[in-house]
């Protein structure tokens, strides 16, 4: 007979103490592993004790979680070593990471511009400049091309930079010890479930590593024009012959600054063509005239900032709330281990006649039931045949 009467649901949401708390009984109950700390009669004991005490309106999910507690609860009685196995890897350690992470990006960033420069020549099309704008450009496509696939498939697709990067990471959070075995079958177990999370935190990092980097950039390039005069002009292979290509990138790249901003004007065709960096660096006197760094350098700095830090942290503060939630709804998919514990099963008739209340009728008649069985051919004894066979001899 069926024991829970709501439908039992594909995934079990929790919040991330209790989900990994759920994963844990589970890789201990399920591995060859857990069977040295916990039996199959204590994991099955658990499960009666709960069930005496829970009505069958009770949802599958708080069933399952409350079985875990107790089950937990009973396991670190046992054994202190599993009571710290709850406590995965230390935050500290991925705080650690993380900012490593990001302090080489900020050192690539800033050697990087410094290897592609000569002195305090600053080339508006540098590779770096490039490499940077046409990353970002190429990572925002490709956000909204899976978001697109995500909403026209009802599931959710995450880039791969993303996703190997937070496959490799699950074991930060595994268990610190026990058992190889048992640390391997949580995070079978855990993996999965908190996929999503690690994909956010590392987008995440990533986002603050690129930033990282641009600062690099840009530190570097500060430092440059302490030391001289900066000679700010373009240097493009493709279009040297070609300055009238050029004055159209740089309208495309530049001419969306408003004029509030008293910037002088985009230089002309003729200005372009002056502005090549071999016919700077010819007359460097003429630098300042021919292309000021008033009038470049913010240019430079805010198509950096709506090009890559505002949506960057606009990104950031989306992972971030994105992780608030997950945490507190981390999906657990439900597969055969759930479905013992949750699918009907079958009662013996006698517990479920004991377990049902008697109807009304029966209770009040019942004694004159007995009587009646009692004085029914059936149950009487079978004491006549004898009295027949002394009469008849």
């Amino acid at each position: 007979m069926a024991f829970f009467s709501g439908k039992i649901p594909g995934r079990l949401k929790y919040p991330i103490e209790t989900a990994r708390t759920v994963c844990l009984v589970k890789a201990v109950e399920t591995s060859e592993a857990g069977k040295k700390y916990w039996s199959q009669e204590e994991a099955s004991q658990v499960t009666r004790d709960l069930l005496s005490e829970t009505s069958r309106s009770t949802p599958p999910a708080r069933f399952i979680e409350e079985r875990a507690q107790l089950a937990y609860s009973r396991m670190a009685k046992k054994s202190y070593a599993l009571r710290t196995m709850r406590f995965g890897g230390s935050p500290a350690l991925g705080y650690l990471i993380s900012a490593a992470i990001i302090l080489c990006a900020y050192l690539i960033g800033a050697f990087s511009e410094r290897f592609f420069s000569s002195g305090s020549e600053v080339n508006l099309f540098s590779p770096v400049y490039a490499a940077l704008c046409l990353w970002s450009l190429f990572i925002y496509a490709l956000m909204i091309i899976y978001g697109a696939l995500s909403l026209a498939r009802r599931r959710h697709m995450e880039l791969p930079l993303r996703t190997l990067p937070a496959r490799l990471t699950s074991g930060l959070v595994a268990p610190r010890l026990i058992s190889s075995g048992l640390r391997r079958a949580f995070l079978a177990v855990w993996a999965p479930a908190c996929l999503r999370l690690a994909q956010f935190r590392i987008a995440r990092v990533f986002h603050w590593a690129f930033l990282a980097l641009t600062a690099g950039v840009a530190s570097s390039l500060i430092v440059r024009g302490l030391s001289g005069t900066y000679v700010i002009g373009w240097e493009l292979p493709l279009f040297d012959s070609a300055p009238d290509r050029v004055c159209e990138l740089f309208g495309r790249l530049w001419g969306w600054i408003p004029q509030a901003l008293n910037l002088p004007p985009l230089p002309d065709v003729e200005g372009v063509a002056a502005m090549r960096l071999d016919r700077i660096a010819a007359a460097p006197e003429a630098a300042s005239q021919i292309a000021p760094a008033s009038a470049w350098m913010p240019r430079l700095f805010l198509l950096a900032l709506v090009l890559i830090v505002i949506p960057r942290l606009l990104l950031i503060a989306w992972d971030s709330a994105a992780l608030r939630l997950l945490k507190r709804r981390v999906a657990i998919p439900v597969d055969d281990y759930f479905r013992a514990l949750l699918e009907p099963r079958e009662e013996p008739a006698g517990e479920a006649a004991a377990s049902e209340p008697a109807p009304e009728s029966a209770v009040s008649g019942g004694n004159g039931a007995v009587q009646a069985d009692q004085t029914s051919p059936a149950a009487a004894p079978k004491e006549e045949a004898p009295a027949k066979q002394e009469g008849g001899s």
